[in-house]
């Protein structure tokens, strides 16, 4: 019984492997074409459509007090620093925030400039604020 169990088996395993090997050569030989996801037409995906990548836009700050640190979605960043005004860049639905923890008195921030495509925040936005993490406002698209 053993041996009979072991005979058919090995002559499953045999079969598969012949098949596997036929298969490959005739789709080498270009007798049979296997159904790829890559089609000859050539659709966009959703990820090749700009409708979905994350549009990123250009802000400009002025603050203050040069101890003041400017915060994104809760994590401190790097601003480019050009005189007194500090250029971010942030993405639709971002919090915009500014840690005024190691400043002495009232601190002002200031959005100099703002991408023409967002709808919040708008240039001339100003708001004060002091020794505290200071809400400036949530980054909103058109």
């Amino acid at each position: 019984m053993k041996d009979n169990l072991e005979r058919i088996v090995k002559s499953v395993i045999l079969a598969c492997m012949v098949m596997g090997v036929a298969f490959q050569v005739l789709i080498a030989r270009d007798v049979v074409t296997p159904v790829s996801a890559i089609d000859s037409r050539q659709d966009i995906t959703v990820y090749e459509n700009s409708e979905y990548y994350y549009q990123q836009y250009q802000l400009k700050l002025s603050l203050s007090d040069k101890r003041a640190r400017m915060m994104v979605n809760g994590y401190e960043v790097e601003g480019v620093a050009i005189g007194d005004h500090i250029d971010i860049a942030v993405y639709d639905g971002d919090v915009v925030e500014v840690d005024l923890r190691d400043c002495r008195g009232i601190v002002t921030a200031e959005v100099v400039s703002a991408d023409k495509a967002l709808k919040n925040p708008q240039t001339g936005y100003c708001v004060q604020g002091y020794n505290n993490i200071l809400y400036l406002f949530k980054v909103e698209a058109e």
